[in-house]
């Protein structure tokens, strides 16, 4: 479905709209780009918005993200682990089982995260507050 088809609201508000299914799945499912800013990451969104996320990379998507440096400590080994050992995240073929992908991002959101990095259907790059010297903040 193209993105032109969805019948989307012109705002959406937490408070009286459930934002996940009624604009981030039927966004995701009819794009195949996603760039985003975001104060945190985790994978365990992979697998709240799964449903989404199979039409998307069935639509050949890709997403790019901008973070801020807070990760869980799962979440920072399995990016980690998946640019040591790619071979761990590429043994499974996901797009392969199309039809069971959502049911392996809910099951395993971690391996899920491990394999579109390894993929290049994710893209996450850090940014890092500096204060005036140049120095991260908080530091």
């Amino acid at each position: 479905m193209s993105l032109k088809l969805l019948k989307l609201g012109k705002a959406y508000s937490s408070d009286s709209h459930d934002i996940l299914h009624e604009f981030y799945i039927p966004v995701l499912g009819a794009s195949v780009e996603y760039s985003r800013l975001a104060g945190f990451f985790s994978s365990k969104a992979l697998a709240v918005a799964a449903s989404g996320i199979t039409e998307f990379l069935k639509n050949k998507g890709v997403i790019k993200m901008v973070v801020s440096p807070r990760f869980s400590r799962d979440d920072v080994h399995t990016i980690s682990n998946s640019m040591e050992h790619p071979e761990e995240y590429t043994s499974r073929k996901m797009l392969e089982e199309i039809n069971n992908i959502e049911e392996d991002f809910i099951r395993d959101h971690l391996q899920a995260l491990g394999w579109m990095l390894v993929n290049n259907l994710l893209e996450i790059k850090v940014a890092i507050p500096l204060n005036n010297s140049g120095m991260p903040l908080n530091q």
